[in-house]
C-alpha cells in the first residue's frame, strides 16, 4: 500500500491508488479540524478545492493525481445548485456528454500532462453530477442494472483486472493457441476482446465477495442508518 506515495516496486502495479487513498484520509481529517472547515461558507471552501487543484497542476507536482479527490468533494459542496440546473432542463446532461468526450479525445490522441487532467478532471466531476443530480438520459443509463452491478463492484475489477488478463494471456500460451491468435494481426485484438473481458469480470467478482464485500462495505440497514435523509431520498 505504499507504492504510489513512494518509489517502491508494486506487486500490482495499478495499486499506487491505494496509497493515494490512504495518505488522503489519514490528512484532510485533521486539515478539516485544524483549518475549521466546516465553519466556512460553502463557497470558499470551493474556492480553496479549485485553488489547491490549480496549485497542483501550476507546480507540477510529482503526485498531482491526487487532485482527483476534489471532484468528489466538490460534488458534494456543489449538489444543491447542480440539482437546480437539473431541473432548468438538459444543460447538465449535455455539459456530461461532451465531458466525457473531450475527456476522452485527450486521453487518446491529446498532449498529455496537465491538459489531459483537465479533461479528466471535467469528466470526473460532471459525468456524476449529471448521474447523482439529474433524471435526465445519463442518470437513467447509469442506474442500468448491469451498469450499477459492475459498478459496485468496479474497485476489485480495476485492482485484478492486469492480473486476470496477464493469467489468460499465459493460458493461451501454454495451450499453444498463442501463436494462432498472434497470426491474426491487429485482428486478434476484437477476437480476444469479449473472452479476455470475461475472464477479467470473473477475477473481479472473486476478489469482490471474498474480500471488499465482506470486509468493506455495510449491511444495507447500516448503510441506510449512517446515510443523510438527503442521500437515502436520492437513494429511493
Amino acid at each position: 500500500m505504499l507504492p504510489g506515495l513512494f518509489t517502491i516496486q508494486p506487486i500490482v502495479i495499478v495499486a499506487w491508488s491505494l496509497s493515494y487513498e490512504m495518505a488522503f484520509y489519514l490528512v484532510l481529517p485533521p486539515l478539516v479540524a485544524a483549518l475549521r472547515l466546516r465553519r466556512w461558507p460553502a463557497g470558499l471552501r470551493v474556492a480553496a478545492m479549485l485553488g489547491a487543484v490549480g496549485l497542483m497542476l501550476a507546480t507540477d507536482w510529482a503526485h498531482g493525481r491526487m487532485a482527483m479527490f476534489a471532484a468528489g468533494m466538490l460534488l458534494v459542496e456543489t449538489m444543491p445548485a447542480l440539482v437546480a440546473l437539473a431541473r432548468r432542463g438538459p444543460w447538465l446532461d449535455l455539459a456530461a456528454g461532451a465531458a466525457v468526450l473531450l475527456c476522452g479525445t485527450l486521453l487518446l490522441a491529446g498532449p498529455g500532462g496537465q491538459v489531459s487532467f483537465l479533461g479528466l478532471f471535467l469528466a470526473g466531476f460532471l459525468l456524476p453530477a449529471a448521474a447523482f443530480a439529474g433524471t435526465g438520459p445519463v442518470a437513467r443509463g447509469l442506474a442500468w442494472r448491469p451498469l450499477r452491478w459492475l459498478g459496485n463492484m468496479s474497485y476489485s475489477y480495476y485492482l485484478s483486472h492486469g492480473l486476470a488478463l496477464e493469467v489468460t494471456f499465459r493460458a493461451l500460451r501454454l495451450a499453444g493457441a498463442g501463436a494462432g491468435v498472434t497470426g491474426l494481426g491487429e485482428a486478434a485484438w476484437w477476437v480476444l476482446l469479449v473472452p479476455a473481458f470475461l475472464a477479467t469480470l470473473a477475477g473481479s467478482v472473486v476478489l469482490f465477495l471474498a474480500v471488499e464485500r465482506p470486509l468493506s462495505i455495510l449491511p444495507a440497514g447500516a448503510a441506510r442508518r449512517s446515510m443523510p435523509v438527503s442521500g437515502m431520498a436520492a437513494a429511493e
